[in-house]
């Protein structure tokens, strides 16, 4: 066994690799992987571990950003992706580890954060200074029809979807509404306070992924006039509830409860099985019963960091996060804690 990097060769076994394991998400794929490293400028170093005959046994995918303060790593950065180690068997994990660990060492690293894979439940202990924790949260949607579903959910989301079909609002698959999902998401962001996903996003979401096979743009209507949005990433039997939005002027006719609605059937219809409703912090009780109302079950998830915290006293966090843009830095809360 050795360890080697992802190349050209070897990217038809690692697409084998993913297919063949359980716990695979779409944050591990190589199309998510191109997209990082386009929208984040970032190196990519996805561990391997394989036989002389390049199959491959195990793998820990790395992003790596260079900055003014050092190098910092993420398995994997942007909006919380999950990366963490992906073995066929236990034993195998040892030799990824000990690479992993040896790439600490040098002197460049800044920080190195590992995000855990909320369906394994082995949940991988590394080697760290800090921990934080999400919740992830995900509904079972496979071989459901109308009736199973409705009957799933909670009696406040069945109303919420009879109130929406009442005021005559459509819902249909439309991947031309780029803009519509763009525009939406800057107004919702500015509403809330906070930081909209560049234009570059929504520009590398159509170059990098296919519609209606990686992904699907559901749009709410109104007499013909958008009103709500949310765009799906899909992966082997997962969806990825990714991206929400709603014109706050008609959020009262409950749009984004139908397009959930609409958009489970139709997974389910394709066989998928899962719905990730991705993470929750754990003081965000609405967000939290929101997900909670589509029978979602928990599956916590956590953040494991290795850092030299004294190379923390003389920096600001507005440096960070500008030069470390989307990348998990450290827990800048338990940092100033200690310092306090």
């Amino acid at each position: 066994m050795q360890i080697k990097t992802l190349n050209n060769n070897l990217v038809d076994e690692y697409k084998k690799f993913l297919q063949d394991h359980p716990y695979a998400m779409f944050y591990h794929s190589i199309k998510y992987k191109n997209f990082l490293e386009k929208i984040l400028e970032c190196k990519a170093e996805y561990l391997l571990l394989c036989d002389n005959n390049n199959n491959i046994y195990g793998i820990l995918p790395l992003m790596i950003k260079n900055g003014i303060y050092g190098k910092v790593i993420n398995s994997l950065p942007f909006y919380g992706s999950h990366g963490s180690i992906l073995t066929t068997k236990i034993a195998y994990e040892k030799y990824l580890l000990d690479k992993y660990y040896k790439l600490l060492q040098t002197k460049d690293i800044l920080s190195s954060t590992v995000i855990t894979n909320p369906l394994d439940e082995k949940f991988h202990k590394f080697k760290h200074n800090f921990k934080d924790e999400r919740i992830g949260q995900w509904t079972n949607i496979k071989k459901i029809n109308k009736e199973i579903l409705l009957k799933k959910i909670d009696s406040s989301a069945r109303r919420n979807i009879r109130k929406a079909i009442k005021n005559d609002i459509q819902v249909e698959i439309n991947n031309n509404s780029i803009d519509f999902l763009k525009e939406q998401h800057k107004d919702n962001m500015s509403v809330l306070g906070g930081l909209p996903k560049d234009d570059n996003f929504f520009e590398l979401v159509l170059e990098q992924f296919e519609p209606g096979i990686d992904f699907n743009i559901y749009i709410a209507s109104k007499k013909q006039k958008p009103i709500a949005a949310l765009l799906l990433f899909y992966f082997k039997n997962i969806v990825e509830y990714f991206m929400p939005v709603i014109n706050q002027d008609f959020k009262s006719d409950q749009p984004l409860p139908l397009i959930i609605y609409h958009a489970m059937l139709d997974a389910s219809q394709n066989n998928l099985e899962w719905w990730n409703w991705g993470g929750t912090w754990l003081n965000q009780e609405g967000l939290y019963k929101f997900k909670k109302k589509w029978d979602a079950i928990d599956k916590p998830y956590f953040y494991y960091t290795n850092c030299e915290k004294g190379k923390f006293k003389s920096l600001k966090k507005e440096d960070l996060l500008q030069n470390y843009k989307n990348f998990y830095i450290i827990p800048f809360g338990q940092v100033i804690n200690e310092k306090n």
